[in-house]
């Protein structure tokens, strides 16, 4: 299991199954998800701060 860091996105196995494997994600300010499969779909729900990406410019706490 990761720990968290100040220095880069960690990231904790929630759940598994054949289909699917969810993680509870870690940022700091100018830390980012490393693509690893690009060809994964990727679904974000903002706990605390804000989000910025290519699709979706902003997302806020609980979008």
């Amino acid at each position: 299991m990761n720990e968290y860091s100040d220095e880069r996105f960690t990231a904790r196995e929630a759940f598994r199954s054949d289909h699917m494997k969810v993680v509870w994600g870690y940022f700091e300010p100018g830390q980012f998800v490393p693509v690893y499969a690009p060809s994964s779909d990727i679904a974000s729900h903002v706990r605390d701060g804000l989000r910025r990406g290519v699709f979706d410019p902003k997302a806020e706490v609980g979008d």
